[in-house]
């Protein structure tokens, strides 16, 4: 029990907010309006939004494309029980930390060459295999301890297992991604109680 009495819940929390702080400031605006405007066409042309990341980067992603559904934008997941044709007019969205990760490189593929759907990749590799074969590539300064990529002095080293900062900061980045649509689109607080499932 002492060694716990000596672990402080807010200097964890802290540390925890300070690593989410860095790597959300460390997106780039002009990639984020990019993906913005993308989102708000694809909306206008009545096109759809797919989405796929493996693990705790997809939940992130996954959460996001229910929220889209929320604000009006139909939106799917890979895995999904339905997802309809998609086309030119669509999107499809891919997140992964290393931006190596086979599964997701793979739908990402077959997503522009079958599918003839826009692309975003969403990845902490700027020179990565996702972030070079994307139409649009959105990087941010992610954590060591990768399962698909090496460590290195120009990533954040967290005190959190693993890659759960890149994970986490997803949740956050995706949530400020949809403000900022609500404000653009100027959706009103009842509006988005009308797409949202009612037998709860």
């Amino acid at each position: 029990m002492n060694n716990l009495i000596e672990v402080n819940y807010e200097d964890i929390k802290n540390i925890v907010l300070d690593e989410m702080d860095e790597l959300l400031n460390s997106f780039n605006n002009n990639e984020i309006n990019t993906l913005l405007e993308t989102i708000i066409k694809v909306k206008n042309n009545n096109g759809n939004i797919c989405g796929f990341g493996a693990g705790r980067m997809g939940y992130g992603l996954k959460a996001f494309m229910m929220r889209l559904n929320h604000l009006g934008i139909p939106a799917y997941f890979i895995g999904d029980t339905y997802i309809p044709p998609m086309n030119s007019n669509d999107l499809f969205i891919v997140t992964s930390g290393s931006g190596e990760t086979k599964s997701v490189l793979n739908m990402l593929e077959i997503s522009k060459n079958k599918g003839d759907m826009q692309t975003c990749a969403i990845t902490g590799n700027s020179e990565s295999s996702m972030a070079k074969f994307a139409d649009l590539s959105i990087t941010f300064k992610s954590s060591n301890g990768g399962l698909n990529s090496s460590d290195n002095d120009q990533k954040i080293n967290s005190i959190q297992p693993m890659t759960t900062l890149n994970e986490q900061s997803m949740f956050v980045f995706f949530d400020i991604i949809s403000v900022m649509l609500i404000k653009l689109l100027g959706i009103k607080k009842e509006d988005e109680k009308k797409f949202h499932f009612n037998v709860e």
